[in-house]
């Protein structure tokens, strides 16, 4: 599929697609991952994402920290780094978590 851009902005290079990327979308502890079409630039990488892209993720972003997930389906689980043992101690105290885990959605449909 033809680009719509003639140039890469960031290196300049011509070399540019259109294709499927996947993005990740965080709305409050709620993950998605969704694939949107944008122009990537074959030499840098740099993404060209159209406005249509662009209202999608909005729209899910806003979804996800509503926990409006009827759209989603659950896949697994975000796992984030333990804090290190210095502030450890301190979040004991205050919590019983040590491990937060965020769930991870993917767009019925993808």
């Amino acid at each position: 599929m033809k680009a719509s851009l003639s140039r890469c902005v960031r290196c300049g290079s011509n070399d540019l697609e259109d294709r499927d990327v996947e993005k990740l979308v965080r709305g409050g502890d709620n993950v998605a991952a969704l694939r949107v079409r944008a122009t990537v630039c074959r030499h840098c990488g740099e993404r060209y994402l159209p406005d249509g892209a662009i209202r999608t993720l909005e729209q899910a972003r806003r979804d996800l920290a509503e926990d409006k997930l009827t759209r989603f389906r659950t896949v697994g689980h975000l796992l984030t780094p333990q804090p290190d043992n210095r502030r450890l101690s301190a979040r004991r105290a205050r919590d019983s978590t040590y491990v937060r885990l965020s769930r991870i959605h993917v767009r019925n449909g993808s």
